[in-house]
């Protein structure tokens, strides 16, 4: 008996199981329904005291936070920052935003460019000159 010929059944059973005004009577149609689908007494008393649930099918999704306009500028940042997490990302998205320009009522977000890891010493204050100086002169 296939699973969907075994609701089926139940569905028909369920009705006389309710209808049943003796206790003589549903133990028939217990018994009945145990023979039937081979199972446990006990199990065959809680499918037909069991209500039908009927499955709602909704694809919910979900609302969008950014629109393609705002991916484009938070993936380049995301790059430019070293691809961290949205926690890490937060913070350092403050550092990197250079102005805010606005143009025609709306405001537009102007980011610093990419500085490689020699402009970053060259720029930093923890070498000498020296060192500085020779980067400069190899790079």
């Amino acid at each position: 008996m296939s699973n969907q010929s075994k609701k089926e059944y139940l569905a028909t059973v369920r009705e006389r199981y309710k209808n049943c005004k003796t206790r003589k009577e549903k133990s028939v149609v217990i018994s009945e329904v145990k023979t039937n689908l081979g199972i446990v007494r006990k199990s065959a008393i809680r499918l037909l005291r069991r209500k039908v649930f009927t499955r709602r099918i909704t694809i919910k999704s979900r609302k969008e936070i950014y629109g393609f306009d705002l991916i484009k500028p938070l993936k380049l940042i995301w790059k430019v920052v070293g691809q961290p997490c949205s926690k890490r990302l937060k913070p350092q998205m403050k550092d990197t935003l250079k102005e805010k320009v606005r143009v025609d009522g709306k405001v537009r977000k102007v980011y610093e460019e990419a500085k490689t890891q020699y402009q970053r010493l060259i720029e930093s204050d923890k070498i000498s000159k020296e060192v500085k100086d020779k980067l400069m002169r190899e790079y």
